[in-house]
């Protein structure tokens, strides 16, 4: 009898071949689980862009750039496309929370499709709103300005040199201390001079204060 138990309680403790087999699927089964999770979060984990690329909507370019939460700080010939506007400037504050720019130096806001130039020394533009303020600004509308020629595009273009700008609308204009013509600038046959100009493109200008000059 002691034999008996003995041999039972050996070939109880030994593992059967099927038990093995389903021992081996469990293991290899949890491994590729393993594996595959691994390697989702590999490639979530390449799949996340760049923390400098901009909103697939929005287009930047610099020398440098940096990035601080929402905000992208562009350095050096920058560049910034969206919808049909461009601008231009030798540094940029975006925020991609707000659609918020802040530019300095050599600021220049274009919009090609309308023919609108903005030249300022600085300036800042919401991209969703469409409303922004330049500072220290030259600029012209419904026209194609090279050098001094230029070629009018609309039946009503103007020219304007002003202290501000506020752009209160995509196709609204106050201007502060401003000179307004539709003689390209610098040198126009006839300009008005105003402490104050609200200027709608095609449609009518407001102004307040003004002188009327011809040839100087």
């Amino acid at each position: 009898p002691h034999a008996k138990l003995a041999a039972r309680s050996k070939n109880s403790a030994r593992p059967r071949p099927r038990y093995i087999k389903r021992q081996l699927r469990i293991v290899v089964s949890i491994s590729i689980f393993v594996c595959h999770s691994l390697l989702l979060a590999l490639l979530a984990q390449e799949q996340v862009p760049s923390p400098l690329h901009s909103p697939s909507n929005v287009a930047i370019s610099a020398e440098t750039q940096e990035k601080a939460g929402a905000v992208y700080h562009l350095l050096g010939h920058v560049e910034v496309n969206y919808a049909d506007m461009r601008l231009n400037a030798d540094r940029v504050d975006y925020d991609s929370d707000t659609g918020e720019l802040v530019a300095n130096g050599n600021v220049h806001f274009a919009r090609p499709k309308v023919n609108e130039e903005i030249w300022a020394s600085q300036g800042n533009y919401n991209l969703r709103a469409e409303t922004g303020t330049f500072i220290h600004v030259v600029g012209s509308v419904g026209a194609l300005v090279r050098g001094r020629a230029s070629l009018l595009t609309t039946s009503n273009p103007f020219f304007f040199e002003a202290e501000r700008v506020d752009k209160t609308g995509s196709d609204t204009y106050r201007m502060r201390n401003a000179t307004i013509t539709v003689c390209s600038l610098p040198d126009p046959t006839w300009s008005l001079v105003a402490r104050e100009v609200t200027v709608h493109p095609n449609v009518s200008a407001i102004i307040h204060h003004s002188k009327l000059r011809i040839l100087n």
